[in-house]
């Protein structure tokens, strides 16, 4: 009863007075005609309830426009996963067991409220809504919903079982996404996997599909949300049971018939819902939906590339292959890709999200948001600190699951999950304004050529007249808008019809792209003699042509001077309901399009003076601009000084780029460098993008998300060529109506000009090239005074790889820290809010050398003293000059791995000049296959154990493990696979060797435990599901792993395509250990060398065969001579003989070798040459003959 009291909780008194009987029994509630939501209260309508069309959705069930659904997942927030979440236990369910058991259920519950609260917030739908998210998929477990009761000795309802759902169904629908509400777990686990709430570890005990218990709980559950959600616009559907093979494997009739239980169960109590049935990873895994007569459902799958994780060719084939599989299918379903991932390789999620957006495909990545889980997630939590649910107390579980720790923190792999999901993204739900049906659609048919009109590849090309019928993709609603104007929204993706007037192309392309009427979206029909329509665009009256001479013959252009045959159409009404151009004096839609000059008084915030739109207004070197040339804007500024100025929005057209701008405005001097940096404030979540308007006119816009009354510093470093330097901020595109934007301490700092360097030993630095300005300069960061109660950063390493090659960490030394300063040689080069950061190639400007990297702590506007390292950047083309001998020299372009440079039988470290391409482990941290006896003893209560151990891997390093020294005294670290020794490192990170997996796929518990005096401590554990494929033959090698602990190395960044070659397997941990040295790391700016042991270099390598490749052709075939000796070989490609500037790198370990690169294609003149890794010499240059 508690269950039909919460779906009847938000109805009007009276209708429930009238309807309380039939409400109850059917979780919906009727008045007349009009169907009331259960559930949450909503933003969306019933003309936006979503049903499936074929192999499409269209909203006004299943009558109206297409929508797709295009979001994430917001996994991690209702079932836990070690690896991705803030808490170092087993599943969900051992997480609730431990807490209830030590603090009682109320308190379980309220500590998991306190992490739900935390773990996402208004701010995480409002970047969703900034991302152009249409969905969120939202895994929930049973244990969210249902209590067990040990008095009925079973598992029922929960008082408030919908609280946060409902929640996040309301949030969502404000904002105009859609909610697809996913079964992650059901009684007694559908999988046996850690996702699922309950980790089972035998396949073979995995029974839920026999066990009917299990099953009939289940059934009763999707009833119950099915209930209560009946009729909830803001639900797009029911995701009956995430990944459901046994130990995630494939599924098969016995799960299909169970399939059709949920689905007969669902359609008792709501008949309109999408449901979703998933394979999860092939078409053959499930039914044609005609063999049990399923009706509105879609079909979802997984799409996980294990065996192409940094292989971009294998990405995209393996993209190919699952939409040709569903394609020859033909189920008639629509099709929904619910959770993947492209890893770290860009250009793969670019490829992937744009041929499902191609096909039409609906798809959420996985995720969200992870515990610094590398690329799994758009966001990063805000620190990596883990709950021990059997011993952490009551305070240490809020500290780490309070809002500074699992609440949003900065973009995962240097944003380029979020810019490349950005581009791909629909944009959030134009809401229905009426029912709509057939009868709301014209087809427009060319005159010139005869064809309809086309939003072809689902909206996402230019508008086409190519089509011999009339489809969805050639039907168009038709809106008369108040001023006499028309626009037309397309039915293939619920947009509108945009004439883009920008600098991307001068042709003014027509595209179905705008979630909202502007200026670019308005056109007068103006009706000829004939009975056909010219359309003139309201922005420079150009008439539309279908252009039959283009490439693309009939594509749309807004470019026609006057009216001839190419600028005349044919507007086909559906019946004569159809509304047609001129035929009501009222707006189908409300338009944000008409701007007033002027506004009422009181819409201006107190103290701040009302701008004028479409007009630059100054206030000392300060600006603000409010258009209306593609939308609306309009608001008002308070200039208090030059380093306190706001910006308050009254209105703006989301969506349309720079419509809000701000401007700071100094005169520096011609030819130098600046560096500007800028405290924004904003009262609203929003994107502040940042950019030098007079000398960098071409440059990319640079954007940062602001929090709701976050700050956030916006960095930017530019060249000026006109005695004036211009900064622009952009608002427009994403900031709501009613939000403040605040600039304060806005810094202009030369970086050019000479200063004294703080150094105890003096450098002199000569020009690298004649006429360039080489940055020497000490920049004072905006906390100048050291104050030495501030404790410094701990543990500061170099963690970068080729997805962050400038990437240094270290732990906040307290939890009141408020940032970080991060200094290269002395200069001031970025801030961070977090601890961690990864810098720019501008930072190491001297060219190829040492640099002392130093981050100080921030509180209060004071820092403290600096922690240290040397890092050696070879990433450039010349040497770093300096007077100050370095203790190896190192050929810039040579890349030394230590496995080639050391003796077999000596372990030596590298000094800090020598960087290796790959993480190279040294032989004495290689575990042997056989169980091995560690030679300490253990003493759990004396040496403390490590803290926060998580999975760090990605495709360089597969089997990462990182966590936190719990003090600076520890030595080294056993790492353990099931309780047996796998490896040794002497930091807190380790990436071991796939042998030690030699079981195969399960999962393993890795355990860590600190060395000190020869002891040990207790182990700190995660659990690791391992899925690659073991090699078949392992040589164990047996060494007795030292107790050295090596100074900082830093890998050489490399930024060419990532190989799956250059991952050596046996690597543990990428250090080098040192026999003859002790010396760790330490918070000083000394520069700290080691002691190297050479071997003879090894010979130089010959090309033997002839290269030629076609001009566009990305690939190239190398052959070259094998050198004695060596493992691997470094291939550079250059434009020039003298390889001034390498163009491609790659490490191989074959002779024969392919090389693939978007780099390679369309240039004239290619030189090539190999090395081996730890040769001296280079091989001879040979030109690629170049083939038209």
């Amino acid at each position: 009863m508690k269950k039909l009291q919460a779906i009847g909780r938000k109805m009007s008194a009276g209708i429930l007075t009238v309807c309380l009987t039939v409400g109850m029994l059917a979780g919906t509630f009727t008045s007349g005609t009009a169907e009331q939501v259960s559930g949450a209260i909503t933003g969306f309508t019933s003309n936006d309830f979503l049903k499936c069309y074929g192999t499409s959705i269209r909203n006004n069930y299943g009558n109206g426009n297409t929508v797709h659904l295009r979001g994430t997942n917001a996994g991690g927030l209702f079932v836990q996963e070690s690896w991705m979440c803030s808490t170092n236990v087993r599943d969900q369910k051992t997480l609730m067991s431990n807490l209830k058991d030590r603090f009682g259920e109320n308190q379980m519950y309220s500590l998991l409220d306190y992490y739900e609260d935390n773990y996402w917030t208004e701010s995480d739908f409002d970047n969703c809504k900034n991302l152009g998210m249409s969905v969120i998929r939202v895994p929930f477990t049973y244990m969210n919903l249902y209590r067990y009761d040990s008095s009925k000795n079973d598992w029922v309802l929960r008082d408030n079982a919908f609280r946060k759902l409902d929640w996040f169904v309301e949030q969502c629908s404000q904002r105009g996404i859609y909610v697809i509400l996913d079964l992650h777990g059901a009684f007694g686990s559908q999988n046996g996997q850690d996702h699922s709430g309950e980790v089972i570890d035998n396949v073979s005990d995995v029974t839920f599909f026999s066990n009917s218990y299990n099953k009939n709980k289940t059934l009763e559950l999707w009833k119950t949300v099915a209930a209560h959600f009946a009729n909830n616009p803001a639900v797009a559907a029911y995701d009956t049971l995430n990944e459901p093979g046994e130990k995630a494997g494939t599924t098969g009739e016995k799960h299909w018939n169970f399939y059709n239980e949920m689905y007969n169960t669902i359609r008792s109590v709501d008949p309109n819902h999408i449901i979703i049935m998933e394979s999860c990873w092939g078409t053959s895994n499930l039914p044609n939906p005609q063999k049990y007569g399923w009706t509105n459902v879609m079909y979802e799958y997984h799409h996980y590339t294990w065996d192409y994780i940094s292989d971009l060719d294998g990405q995209k084939k393996s993209c190919d292959n699952i939409i040709n599989s569903i394609n020859n299918a033909n189920y008639g379903v629509p099709t929904y890709i619910g959770e993947f991932t492209c890893f770290g390789l860009e250009d793969a999620w670019n490829y992937v999200m744009n041929r499902f957006n191609e096909e039409g495909i609906n798809y959420t990545s996985w995720s969200y948001k992870t515990n610094n889980s590398g690329s799994w997630g758009i966001y990063n939590e805000k620190n990596t600190n883990k709950v021990n649910p059997t011993s952490d107390s009551i305070d240490t579980i809020k500290n780490n699951w309070g809002a500074n720790s699992i609440g949003t923190g900065n973009q995962s792999s240097n944003g380029m999950i979020y810019n490349s999901i950005k581009k791909a993204m629909p944009g959030t739900i134009v809401f229905a304004n009426k029912a709509l049906t057939d009868d709301d659609y014209i087809a427009i048919k060319a005159q010139i050529s005869n064809k309809y009109v086309c939003a072809d590849n689902n909206g996402q090309s230019n508008l086409v007249a190519n089509r011999t019928s009339a489809g969805g993709w050639e039907q168009f609603r038709v809106i008369n808008n108040s001023d006499g104007t028309v626009s037309f929204q397309s039915r293939a993706n619920n947009k509108y019809l945009c004439a883009v007037f920008d600098d991307t192309d001068k042709e003014n392309p027509v595209i179905a792209r705008s979630n909202a009427i502007g200026t670019w979206e308005k056109f007068y029909a103006e009706k000829q003699s004939d009975g056909t329509y010219a359309l003139k665009t309201y922005v420079d009256n150009y008439y539309v042509q279908a252009d039959i001479d283009d490439a693309t013959s009939g594509i749309l252009h807004a470019y026609g001077a006057s009216v001839g045959t190419w600028e005349k159409f044919l507007l086909e009404p559906a019946s004569d309901k159809t509304e047609m151009p001129g035929q009501t004096d009222n707006p189908s839609v409300p338009e944000t399009t008409v701007a007033p000059t002027t506004k009422s008084a009181e819409t201006v915030p107190e103290g701040y003076t009302e701008a004028t739109v479409n007009q630059w207004t100054p206030s000392g070197k300060w600006g603000c601009y409010f258009g209306n040339w593609s939308g609306t804007a309009s608001g008002a500024y308070k200039w208090v000084s030059d380093a306190d100025y706001n910006i308050y929005v009254d209105k703006a057209n989301k969506g349309s780029a720079w419509l809000v701008q701000g401007s700071y405005t100094d005169n520096v001097t011609n030819g130098h460098t600046y560096k500007v940096t800028v405290d924004v404030t904003a009262s609203k979540a929003c994107s502040v993008g940042i950019k030098e308007d007079l000398s960098n006119e071409k440059d990319l816009q640079v954007y940062t998300d602001i929090p709701a009354n976050g700050t956030r510093t916006l960095t930017g470093t530019y060249t000026v060529t006109n005695n004036q330097i211009k900064v622009m901020f952009e608002l427009g595109q994403n900031v709501d109506a009613g939000t403040n934007i605040n600039f304060k301490n806005i810094k202009i700092e030369d970086t050019t000009a000479s200063t004294t360097k703080e150094s105890t030993t003096p450098t002199t630095v000569a020009p690298t090239t004649k006429g360039t300005a080489v940055v020497t300069t000490t920049v004072a960061p905006t906390t100048a005074v050291e104050d030495d109660t501030i404790p410094a950063p701990i543990g500061l390493t170099y963690a970068g790889n080729e997805t962050l090659p400038y990437y240094f960490a270290w732990q906040a030394p307290t939890s009141d820290i408020e940032s970080y300063n991060v200094y290269v040689d002395g200069r001031l080069v970025a801030t961070s809010n977090t601890a961690a950061i990864n810098l720019t190639a501008d930072a190491f400007a001297n060219g190829n050398g040492d640099y002392v990297v130093s981050v100080k702590s921030v509180r209060n506007g004071k820092e403290s003293k600096a922690t240290s390292i040397t890092y050696t950047y070879i990433g450039g083309t010349v040497d770093k000059p300096t007077t100050v001998a370095p203790t190896t020299t190192v050929a810039p372009t040579t890349t030394v791995a230590p496995t080639t440079t050391v003796a077999p039988t000596t372990t030596v470290a590298p000094t800090t000049t020598v960087a290796p391409t790959t993480t190279v482990a040294p032989t004495t941290t290689v575990a042997p296959t056989t169980t091995v006896v560690p030679t300490t003893t253990v003493d759990e209560d004396a040496v403390p154990a490590p803290i926060g151990l998580i999975y760090a891997g990605d495709e360089t390093l597969p089997y990462c493990f990182a966590w936190q020294a719990p003090t600076s005294d520890i030595e080294s670290y056993n790492v353990y696979v099931d309780g047996r020794l796998a490896g040794t490192s002497n930091v807190p990170n380790i990436n071991l060797s796939i042998d030690a997996f030699k079981d195969g796929k399960k999962d393993y518990t890795i355990s860590v435990k600190s060395v000190r005096g020869g002891r040990e401590s207790e182990a700190t554990s995660v659990t690791y599901s391992f899925r690659d494929e073991v090699p078949t033959t392992v040589v164990p090698t047996t060494v007795a792993p030292t107790t050295a602990a090596p100074t900082t190395v830093a890998p050489t960044p490399d930024a060419s395509t990532p190989d799956a070659s250059t991952t050596d397997a046996s690597t543990p941990d990428g250090t080098t250990t040192d026999t003859s040295t002790t010396a760790k790391p330490k918070a000083t700016t000394k520069k700290v060398t080691k002691k190297v042991t050479k071997k003879a270099s090894l010979k130089k390598t010959k090309i033997t065969k002839k290269i030629t490749k076609k001009l566009s052709s990305k690939k190239v075939k190398l052959t070259f001579k094998k050198v004695m000796g060596a493992k691997k070989y470094t291939v550079q490609v250059s434009k020039s003989k003298k390889f001034k500037k390498v163009l491609y790198k790659k490490t191989v370990k074959k002779k024969k070798v392919t090389l693939s690169s978007k780099k390679l294609k369309n240039k004239k003149k290619l030189y090539v040459r190999v090395k081996a890794v730890g040769a001296k010499k280079w091989s001879k240059v040979v030109k690629i003959k170049v083939k038209k």
